[in-house]
């Protein structure tokens, strides 16, 4: 007899085998199995020199025992005498056993044997690799779980995991992956022997069976959810070469669109950005409402000023990014998520031992300005690794892009880290990520004026005109946060989430001397800073064999603080500087509570209704609480090797007016004051209501296995209530009769007294978005492509009937006026080659038409430029009159080889055409080609 436990049976059911195998092979057996009956059921064995294996074989069918063994654990020659009649299961075993050195123990329908005096415990071991079946690299954080429990572990940076203490017998391995081919294993596994389970995993094309947390809370495979969703992970970024988070929106995410502003571009790569169209009623592109990034979260932590600090995330240090468009994620991230929500998680460690990553690359960029070649560098470092029930993640980096246009450099220094902790029922992850970014303007940004000026067919009307003042901006931004999750029993858990995020937007502008009055000295300082909580817990429910309901319910609450500060104006070039701005507004604050149910009929019908209520004191009294519904439905089959999924969703998002739009604002020029005395230049609004964005859209999903896909998608939405300034509410008398007539608006009076209008915020107007988005994939061999393409048609749709007569003037705000800044079409498409060690990956976005800000005729007839020496008189600019900018598209090289496990050589290629292209104005330069060149190391 072998000296290794045997195990007869665990937990599931097994196909039977009886007789005939030959050694080593696995002999398993089930039937139904009602476990009190099976340890007292009563067995006739009646054998003479019969093999051992055959004996206990017939006592386990008989009993109805869940069975299983390795044969080559057992001494194939031993045979056995007995007779037994109507006995229980357990005395058979003991009896067939005597003098085996081995004994029996029944449980709960399962047999165990054991050596004498050993015990049935967990101590079995399960190690392997995980590994890309194309391109034979290591995989890291696949999930890794056993019988579909919580028992598993992730990948490591190597592609190797180990599951510890693990109980003897056969399991069921599942080992998952975004963006690859769910894989399944069954694996054997003994008491004192470490088993051996290496994977290699396929790409997918079906990604219905990935997991994501975004607008589902609990994690949820993407067949259940009924929106249009996007995945992009840490190999997506790594391939496409991605230095700067806004890179991925210019087409790769449908439905989102990020303007290239070049040198006008804010501080930290700052940047505005659409979603499914236009949610502010303003033509501008630099509107405080409905350009900036959709409400995001960094490891369930809110970024407080999100337009500003997402661009210094290091996109190295994500693990992944989950992308929801639309409003139907209110329901549950809450007010302002009128533009959708996009969730980013953060990398953790996954080896046994520390493993520290070097990702160094240098190299030029371009320019339309000069011929110089200017040092650019993205350097990061990272040690990750697990010690126990402890995984971390730390790191930092360094950006640098020199004055790639005269006057302009920027560099960014970030620092990140994460931990894990994970018990048997509760888990414990915490997070925390700094950056600082300094950008140094040392002249004129705007240099097709400079240009205009140096060459003599442009007289400005200042000295200064199309000069900048030489200043240090600053941008800061900090992120802390925990996450504790406890699961008592397997269909309840409970989440809490503490966080806490901070911006700082500051500059210090050196004097210029441009006035024998005023140094021009001034500085800024804006900090912004946000404290949240959230709670939630889930139940899953089961109704029927065919289905089950997962209910969430939750509440969460937020507080900001901002204040601003702008000392400028020295009197004279030996003066001090005045404080003209100093502004600490009220905290904001918002409540919330929601309630979400999604019903799973045969794990093929979705049916997802959720609804919120939310507190804020800038709702208005009369729509507290603020109610934020949703509905989806979602059905995915098989058919023969095709999976089709169908979808549909409704929902409603808000957004509440800020304080600034509700209070009133004084008029603190002097010289009005003098005039007309002290007055409210806007008027004050404390019923202003909330302006927000309904609707719906339908899609179909089709995945043919692993070689293509193509989703497509049909939004409808509206944007109502949109805040408008609107001029001519009220007017002020002058003090006087015939004031100066720059100082009033409109005409005199009788007595020859003057009026000034006055401005109020009033809920009028409309917009209606709608478009198609679609998505494709195709793998041929080594190949993989993908491919997007979104129309976007934003379009003002009304104003209040009783204001259309004061806004004539403004044909921005004309029924059926398109929006600048934003264009219909955009698109993507993109080739990766993997095979072995090598990656080469081509990427090109596309941008349709847009209008924006200026091009050569507003140059020539805003600037009256002198065209062939005045031979061309000056002219006046068309009214009202918008500059176009024709479609364009930029290409991007990203290419690696790994020359051995530790080490990879890579080359980035950004802009590789070198073009030169930006959609706010031609004023401003764009940046060209940048080629970096560098190693990725693993130690």
């Amino acid at each position: 007899m072998g000296s290794r436990a045997v195990l007869f049976g665990m937990a599931g059911a097994f196909a039977i085998s009886l007789g005939g195998a030959s050694t080593g092979s696995a002999q398993t057996m089930a039937v139904g199995v009602d476990a009190k009956a099976a340890e007292l059921a009563a067995v006739t064995v009646d054998v003479v020199n019969a093999p051992l294996s055959q004996v206990l074989q017939s006592i386990v069918r008989q009993a109805k025992l869940r069975a299983t063994w390795d044969e080559k654990v057992l001494d194939s020659g031993a045979r056995v005498t007995v007779h037994l009649r109507e006995v229980s299961a357990s005395e058979a075993f003991t009896r067939v056993l005597s003098g085996t050195g081995m004994r029996a123990k029944v449980s709960r329908g399962d047999v165990v044997i054991l050596r004498e005096g050993a015990d049935a415990v967990a101590n079995g071991v399960i190690t392997g690799s995980v590994i890309d079946a194309k391109t034979k690299r290591p995989l890291r954080g696949a999930t890794i779980t056993l019988d579909n429990t919580k028992i598993g572990t992730t990948s490591g940076d190597d592609g190797k995991f180990r599951i510890s203490n693990v109980s003897v017998g056969e399991h069921t391995m599942h080992v998952r992956m975004l963006a690859y081919v769910k894989a399944v294993r069954t694996v054997t596994v003994t008491d004192d022997n470490s088993t051996a389970a290496d994977v290699a995993l396929e790409s997918s094309i079906n990604t219905l069976d990935q997991v994501v947390v975004t607008g589902t809370v609990v994690p949820t495979e993407l067949k259940a959810v009924p929106n249009a969703m996007t995945v992009i992970t840490a190999k997506d970024i790594e391939q496409r070469g991605i230095t700067h988070i806004d890179q991925l929106f210019r087409g790769d995410v449908p439905g989102l669109f990020v303007q290239n502003a070049g040198a006008a571009g804010g501080v930290g790569g700052g940047f505005t950005m659409y979603s499914r169209g236009a949610t502010a009623f303003t033509n501008s592109s630099s509107a405080s409402n409905g350009t900036t990034p959709i409400k995001t979260y960094v490891d369930g932590v809110e970024l407080a000023s999100a337009g500003r600090t997402l661009a210094q995330i290091d996109p190295r240090s994500i693990e992944r990014i989950e992308i929801l468009t639309g409003p139907q994620a209110s329901t549950i991230y809450g007010s302002n998520a009128i533009n959708g929500v996009m969730q980013i998680f953060t990398k953790r460690g996954t080896t046994p031992r520390p493993l520290v990553t070097l990702d160094l690359q240098s190299g030029v960029v371009q320019n339309n300005f000069s011929s110089a070649l200017t040092p650019v560098h993205a350097d990061n470092g990272a040690v990750t690794g697990m010690e126990g029930r402890i995984s971390y993640n730390v790191g930092g980096s360094w950006d640098y892009t020199g004055p790639w246009t005269p006057g302009l450099s920027e560099g960014r220094a970030s620092g990140y880290g994460g931990a894990r902790m994970q018990f048997s029922q509760l888990m414990v992850d915490a997070n925390f990520r700094s950056a600082v970014t300094h950008r140094r303007v040392g002249g004129s940004l705007s240099q097709v004026a400079t240009a205009l000026v140096d060459q003599g067919i442009w007289a400005p009307s200042s000295t200064c005109n199309g000069c900048d003042q030489p200043a240090i901006y600053t941008m800061t931004g900090q992120t802390m946060g925990a996450t504790v999750t406890y699961t008592p029993v397997s269909w309840w858990s409970h989440t809490i989430v503490l966080g806490s995020d901070g911006a700082d937007y500051s500059f210090i502008r050196k004097p210029s001397y441009m006035y024998s009055y005023d140094t021009t000295y001034s500085m800024y300082f804006g900090p912004r800073s946000r404290v949240s909580q959230a709670y939630n817990t889930t139940l899953q429910i089961p109704i029927a064999t065919t289905s089950h309901v997962t209910l969430t319910v939750g509440g969460d609450h937020w507080r900001t603080q901002a204040s601003t500060i702008f000392p400028s104006g020295a009197a004279s070039s030996y003066g001090s500087l005045r404080v003209s701005t100093f502004t600490r507004a009220r905290p904001d604050k918002n409540s919330g509570a929601f309630i979400q149910g999604q019903w799973a009929i045969w794990d093929h019908l979705f049916m997802t209704y959720g609804l919120r209520a939310e507190w804020n004191p800038n709702y208005g009294a009369d729509v507290q609480p603020n109610m934020a519904p949703r509905y989806g439905i979602a059905y995915a089959r098989d058919i023969g090797s095709v999976t089709v999924k169908l979808r549909g969703s409704y929902g409603r998002s808000t957004r509440p007016p800020t304080q600034s739009d509700k209070k009133a604002e004084p008029m603190d020029s002097p010289d009005f004051i003098a005039l007309y005395g002290p007055f409210n230049n806007i008027l004050a609004n404390p019923d202003l209501a909330p302006e927000f964005q309904q609707g719906g859209e339908g899609g179909l999903e089709i995945y043919a296995g692993t070689r293509g896909s193509v989703s497509v998608t049909r939004y409808n939405q509206t944007v109502d209530g949109l805040v408008v300034m609107i001029p001519g509410i009220d007017s002020v008398r002058s003090l006087l009769p015939y004031p100066p007539m720059y100082m009033y608006s409109g005409v005199l009076d009788a007595n020859g007294y003057g009026y000034y209008r006055q401005y109020q915020n009033l809920n009028v107007g409309s917009i209606r978005n709608q478009g198609w988005e679609l998505k494709g994939t195709i793998n041929t061999g080594p190949f993989t492509h993908t491919a997007t393409y979104s129309w976007t048609k934003s379009r003002i749709i009304g104003v209040a009937p009783s204001f259309r007569d004061r806004l004539r003037d403004y044909p921005e705000y004309a029924v059926g006026a398109s929006f600048s800044f934003l264009p219909e079409h955009t698109m993507a498409f993109g080739t990766t080659y993997a095979r072995a060690g090598t990656t080469v990956s081509i990427n090109v976005s596309g941008t349709g038409f847009l209008y924006r800000d200026s091009d050569a005729l507003s140059q020539a007839t805003d600037y009256s430029i002198r065209l062939r020496s005045n031979a061309i008189p000056r002219t006046s600019m068309p009214f009202p009159y918008r500059a176009t900018a024709k479609g364009y598209a930029l290409a991007d090289l990203n290419a690696s080889h790994r020359l051995s496990s530790h080490v990879d050589v890579v080359l980035q290629m950004q802009n590789a055409t070198n073009s030169y292209h930006n959609d706010e104005s031609i004023l401003y330069p764009s940046m060209g080609r940048q080629t970096r060149v560098g190693v990725r190391t693993r130690w």
